[in-house]
């Protein structure tokens, strides 16, 4: 319904002319009254006081004008759709470039965490670690030269950008240890 109505709103001036017409046409018919007969008249009068030529130079100068506001009134419409999708396409690279570092910084809290409580990292963590920065620093990187910005929701309201490629993402090779977020393609 929405898809008619965006059409019908498009050839609102066309669909308004048809209206005048249809009712002019019926009222013409059943009142018995020549709407044409009377501008004819109208026009032969004022041609009797030689203004006839200033008329259709009025006419011409406000259908130019009535042009011009038209068209101004479309690219300012168009300016404004611009710049919401430049907006809409900020918040979702904000979005996905938040999740991206937030993953991160948890994944660091827990190292952190374990480095706290075991008085330093395993080679297994280090290893963990290094490999956690390696994919922040791609996926940020991908971000940054994406050539499209595909969107996603990531929660009812919120968009991202839909970062997957082409290839399968990788999960890393050791699930479930610490620092080993799944989620993150794994650059080899």
């Amino acid at each position: 319904m929405k898809k008619y109505i965006t059409k019908v709103n498009a050839y609102r001036s066309t669909l308004i002319a048809v209206i005048i017409s249809i009712v002019g046409f019926t009222i013409s018919h059943l009142a018995n009254v020549e709407f044409f007969e009377h501008i004819v008249a109208l026009l032969e009068a004022v041609e009797d006081y030689e203004v006839d030529e200033l008329l259709l130079g009025v006419g011409l100068v406000g259908s130019g004008l009535l042009i011009d506001l038209i068209l101004q009134k479309s690219k300012h419409n168009h300016q404004i759709q611009i710049q919401t999708h430049r907006l809409r396409v900020l918040k979702a690279t904000m979005t996905t470039v938040n999740d991206i570092v937030n993953n991160f910084l948890n994944i660091v809290l827990l190292f952190r965490i374990e480095a706290e409580s075991e008085n330093g990292l395993s080679q297994e963590s280090l290893n963990s670690l290094e490999t956690t920065i390696r994919k922040t620093t791609q996926k940020l990187k991908t971000l940054s030269d994406m050539q499209a910005t595909p969107e996603k929701e990531v929660a009812p309201g919120i968009i991202g950008i839909r970062m997957e490629s082409k290839t399968a993402m990788q999960k890393p090779s050791q699930p479930g240890a610490a620092g080993a977020p799944s989620d993150l393609p794994r650059r080899d």
